[in-house]
Order: C-alpha cells, then structure tokens, then sequence
C-alpha cells in the first residue's frame, strides 16, 4: 500500500508525520509508556522538547532494578525466555505468547523493561516487563517492530521511540520508494539527526514537527557514525565512487572532505584528545590511523609492514585502542599514546582477538583464542595482556558482558556442553549455577560488521553508559520473482534475483551485517554454517527495489 508523504521538492525536502494513537496493553495487561508513533513515513522518532536534549539507547542483557536480566535458550524447544538474577538466586518468567521469545534490543523506560519479542505468528513485536510478567504491546495494523528502542529527551520528558517495519511501502513523488528511518540518530542543536533512506542513503533532521531531508552531493550516500565536536556535526558519506569521507553539514548543504589519496575513510571515527580520529584504508590497501584536523587527514605509519589497523577505536585512559593485523595476520590490540602505535604481545601463540570488547574496573576485557583453540577472557590494563583461567575444561568465555554489583558477568559454555552465567571480579572466573541454554543463545548486543569495526565496539552495560544498538530494515517484495530456498537453512541458502545486480545481507535482530555479498548472477549460495540457531533477516537491495525475508537458521 503506497502512502503520499507529500514531500516538497527543494534541496532538502521537508515533510510532516501524522501521529497514530496511544497503544496500550488490553485484556488485562499493563498499559504501555509509549505515547505516539509515527507511522506514515516508516519512522518513529523522539518528540522535541523544551530542556536538556540527550539520547539513551538499547542494551544487550541490562540492570534493571535490582537484577540483572538476561535471555535463557530452551535447547528443546528452541524457544527464548527472559530470566532475572539478583547476585544470590535466579527466576526465569513465562513467555506472553507460544512465540520464539526475547530477541534483543532492550532497554529501561519507566519502571519497564522493553525489548524485541519473536511472537507465535514469528512476526517482532516489543514487549514489556515490569518485574514479574510480560505483555506484548498492541501495534497498529499489525505494523511489526524493527528493533533499536531509544529514548529520547530529557529524564522529565523523554519518551520511547523505536523503528516501525511493515510491509507497505511510501511513494516519494511518482518513483523513488522510501525505506524510512535506518538508525544512527544523534541530538545536534536540540534537533535529531539520523540516517533516511528513500532507496538512497541520506541524512535527516527532525525538529518536533517536521522532517528533513537533506541531498547528497552527488550518487554516493550517508554512511553512519555520526559524532559532534567543536560545534559541529560529522559522519561518514560514502561517494559515488564507494569511497568514504568525512563530511559536515554546511548550512543546508552537505561538505566532503579530501581524502590525502584515493582511499577510503572506511571504519569508525571517535574523538580522542579533543581531535576526531579515524580508520583509513589507503590506495594501496594498507589501512592506518588518522587525524582529521584544519579540514585535512593526517596518516601516521604503521609499526609493522602487515595489513594494519583492523578497526575498533576507542578511548580508555590517555590512550587510543583498537585492533591491528600484523606481519602474520594475527589480530592483536594495538595502542596509540598520541604520537606513536604499539602493539601489545599476544600473551601465548593463540590466534588472537576475537571480540566482545567490555571497559571494566580501569582494563578492558576481550575474547581471546588461544593455543588449545578455547575462548578466553584476555584483559588489558594499558600495559600488558594476560588471560584469565577458564574454570573448566569446556569452550570458555562466550562474550555477553554485563556488569553487575561490581563484577563481569558474562555467558561461559562448559564441558557439559550447557552454557551457564560466570563472574569475575578481574581475577579469577567463578562459574554460577544460572543455565542459559544447551546451546548460546543468539548475541543480543552490537557486533559491527567485518571490517568495518573489526567486531570490536566497547561498552560497559549500566544504566549511565549504554552503546547504540543498529536496526533491522523493513520487509518488503518489490523484487518480483526473489526467492529464497532452503528455508529454514542449516548450511547453505540460495537466492534466487533476477534482478542484477543487487547486494545480499543477512542481518540479525540487531541490525548487524552478518554476511554480505554481491549477486552477479540469478542464483547465488551463501554458506550460514557459521551462524548461531535463531531468526535472521536477509536482505536484498538493487536498483530495481528490495525484497526481505525472514531466514530461520538451525
């Protein structure tokens, strides 16, 4: 169903959003703290208010009161239930329906939790939990939930916003489709700017009323990591020619910045030392740190001659961190001190970094391979790696950091095979009698894509410091004669598009990237063997329209 949005057609076309009704839990369930949403335009969106402007975003598993929750995977009946732990004992509550269960995203609003719900029509909904039961929150027409929950204003004022995902589609004038609000919102001047598509990519500014969008400077598009700093508003804007940049708003008009060759700015940009940093990946495929300062990028050499800076970026004391590929393609953390890189020696003759970065008590906490192929927790203190004992013979460490009462909490596969909460105060890993599930659960908190972040993205789950969380696309069948087979899917899955070419993703509940690949003939394979059980979304995009799926991995 195609809904006129009336957009003007200026060099940034305004217009405005119809307001939908309150939505409340009926027969019996609690009523719900979400007041408007905004529908025509595919986007729900924080409301303007008269105070201070701030943004709070989802969490993986989360404090909430005086517990911590996390997601328990029956490994019969497949099926996610939320479970609460106080330091002392645990409770796992009934799920609102015979759905899948939990699937992420969740966030404190309220005196509720809210977070992603797999309901028994398999469609996402959003739930909410008050501490003892949990309701599934009605949705207009059926319009399903498309996951990064925020709220947006003030702790008077703010409201819960989230993105709406249906299978309708909005006519922007008599051709362009609009896809809607696609995540990476950000308060700049006490208006919210976030990333629009309308079968291109583009930023979009929301005063309260009205929406914004701004043009592209040429055929490229907006590619994320917003960030402020010195009074104005960055992000990354890929060109026509797939190159990435570092652009700002210049008035009603988006400005490049020159890249030093015919490189990329192709991973994420932060601020440290009160300069915005980068991972660039240089003309000859070698990628380094850079300064962006006086309008210009600044590279600073490698310490060895291997790939380079993997990606990650971020701040812990008076350093810079981040992931780097060495002489031998071993991924090892790297520290920049202002002037120079260094590299932490990895601690025995493992494979190295693996991920699930957590800031904890002044050191940093990872996954590591090691020698015996096991998952550990490696931990940084700015000085030397070292690697905590597993207590068992098991797997290990399985990431899904949260911290709690002073301590890290986190998934630990044993050598029963189950997987049960462990803890550690920074030293030694205490395995808790708290199951998760006969098989891990899927990763509810944010993975960036290969590359891109290199599967590094810091975070320490609080109720004061909380990490942006991607969203999931709308589904939709413009593609005519798209298909996708087997269904559920194991091993493989082929895509059937006629339509070339076209790119491939297959994105969590998240929003992350999984996989992606670039169809250049009508049927293409993808190997999903390396997912975890669970809903996925694929995606297919080219210029003729897009076509989404649910895929089902067992």
């Amino acid at each position: 169903m195609k809904r006129n949005m009336g957009i003007s057609k200026n060099t940034t076309d305004t217009f405005s959003m119809n307001r939908a009704g309150r939505q409340a839990c009926r027969s019996g369930r609690d009523e719900s703290n979400i007041k408007q949403v905004f529908r025509d335009a595919h986007i729900i969106i924080g409301a303007l208010l008269l105070f201070v402007f701030s943004i709070a975003h989802s969490q993986p598993r989360i404090v909430y009161g005086e517990n911590l929750i996390y997601v328990v995977n029956d490994s019969i009946s497949k099926v996610n239930r939320l479970g609460t732990y106080n330091g002392n004992t645990s409770a796992v509550f009934a799920n609102p329906d015979s759905g899948h269960g939990c699937e992420g995203s969740m966030i404190v609003f309220g005196n509720k939790l809210y977070y992603c719900y797999a309901d028994k029509d398999s469609d996402f909904v959003l739930a909410a939990f008050d501490g003892s039961k949990s309701c599934i929150i009605p949705m207009q027409d059926k319009v399903q939930y498309g996951g990064m929950p925020f709220v947006y204003g003030n702790s008077l004022l703010g409201r819960l916003y989230f993105k709406s995902a249906d299978s309708g589609s909005v006519s922007l004038g008599d051709t362009a489709v609009a896809y809607g609000y696609q995540g990476s919102p950000i308060v700049f001047n006490n208006k919210l700017y976030f990333h629009y598509s309308d079968g291109k990519d583009k930023l979009a500014e929301y005063d309260g009323v009205n929406t914004r969008v701004f043009a592209n400077p040429d055929t490229g598009g907006f590619g994320g990591n917003p960030l402020v700093h010195n009074g104005n508003l960055y992000f990354k804007y890929v060109d026509a020619y797939k190159r990435g940049h570092i652009a700002t708003l210049s008035g009603d008009s988006i400005r490049l910045f020159d890249n030093p060759d015919n490189g990329s700015v192709s991973g994420t940009m932060t601020v440290f030392n009160n300069s915005i940093y980068c991972l660039y990946s240089t003309a000859y495929n070698f990628n380094k740190l850079g300064l962006f300062s006086a309008d210009s990028i600044t590279l600073f050499p490698n310490p060895d001659p291997g790939p380079g800076l993997y990606g990650g970026l971020f701040t812990m004391g008076s350093n810079l961190y981040f992931v780097y590929y060495d002489t031998l393609a071993v991924k090892q953390i790297g520290k920049f001190d202002g002037s120079s890189i260094t590299l932490f020696p990895r601690p025995d003759n493992g494979v190295g970094f693996k991920g699930d970065v957590c800031i904890f008590n002044n050191s940093f906490y990872f996954m590591y391979t090691d020698a015996a192929t096991k998952q550990r927790l490696a931990k940084c203190d700015g000085n030397t790696v070292s690697l905590l004992i597993n207590p068992d013979a098991g797997l290990g460490y399985q990431g899904y950091n949260v911290i709690y009462n002073n301590s890290l909490y986190f998934m630990y596969a044993s050598e029963s095979g189950r997987s049960y909460m462990a803890k550690t105060e920074g030293s030694d890993i205490t395995l808790l009698p708290v199951y998760l599930g006969g098989k891990l659960s899927k990763k509810g908190h944010y993975t960036p894509p290969p590359f891109q972040n290199a599967d590094i993205g810091p975070y320490t789950q609080s109720l004061s410091n909380i990490v942006e969380m991607k969203t999931s696309v709308i589904k939709s069948t413009d593609l005519t004669g798209s298909f996708v087979f087997p269904n559920p899917a194991s091993s493989f899955v082929t895509i059937h598009c006629p339509q070339l070419p076209a790119d491939i993703s297959i994105i969590d509940i998240s929003g992350n990237v999984i996989i992606s690949s670039k169809a250049s003939s009508t049927e293409t394979v993808l190997n999903i063997s390396s997912l975890r059980e669970g809903i996925y979304l694929l995606s297919i995009r080219s210029y003729s329209g897009s076509f989404n799926v649910k895929l089902v991995k067992q």
